[in-house]
């Protein structure tokens, strides 16, 4: 507020305004994403249940995953424990929490017993993860995994802005059965691509 004129500046709030505008636009999202049944035996709470991503919604960086785990599906948040404590090393490196950066998946749902999403389930989620890319509008997209790789790369002419970058990177999953010395280098290696973009 101008205090001489006491007239409201619209224009100093430009940040908050586009901040409820993406919230409120998630929140619909969401309910979409937990509402969905495209696929048979998906998105049963408590067994093959969604959850929708997480995180800032203004943030240039944005993690794309594969799929939930069980501990992810319980907590509804993306990277929880295991593979998840290797991510939040590389963020720590870089001054970062989880509330940061934005974390999805291409595939929202939990596969039972943590098997390979199906051509089909990535397909039918698609539409979910091309909207969650719209909404952040990331400066960088890090992909985590084969099946996350070839999801974006697929959609990278029709989806990405011009500027996003995407970063393909293997699973942390694949460094918790390595050895801690592989791991590093891939905490290391992330947290200087993310540094780029603060």
């Amino acid at each position: 507020m101008n205090l001489e004129t006491g007239a409201l500046l619209y224009d100093t709030f430009h940040d908050e305004d586009e901040l409820f505008r993406r919230a409120a636009t998630k929140k619909i999202l969401d309910r979409k994403i937990k509402r969905c049944k495209l696929c048979p035996g998906m998105n049963i709470v408590s067994c093959t249940e969604s959850a929708p991503g997480f995180g800032n919604l203004l943030s240039p960086i944005m993690i794309v995953g594969q799929s939930l785990c069980t501990v992810c599906m319980n907590t509804q948040i993306p990277f929880t424990k295991g593979s998840g404590y290797l991510l939040d090393a590389a963020l720590i490196l870089s001054g970062l929490t989880r509330y940061d950066i934005f974390i999805t998946n291409v595939l929202h749902c939990h596969p039972q017993r943590n098997r390979q999403s199906k051509d089909y389930e990535l397909q039918n989620c698609r539409k979910w993860l091309i909207q969650e890319i719209c909404l952040v509008n990331p400066e960088i997209i890090i992909s985590f995994g084969n099946s996350a790789k070839n999801v974006l790369q697929e959609m990278k002419d029709e989806v990405f802005d011009v500027d996003t970058r995407l970063f393909p990177v293997k699973h942390p999953a694949y460094y918790l059965h390595k050895g801690w010395e592989e791991a590093k280098d891939w905490i290391v290696r992330l947290s200087l691509e993310m540094d780029k973009f603060l």
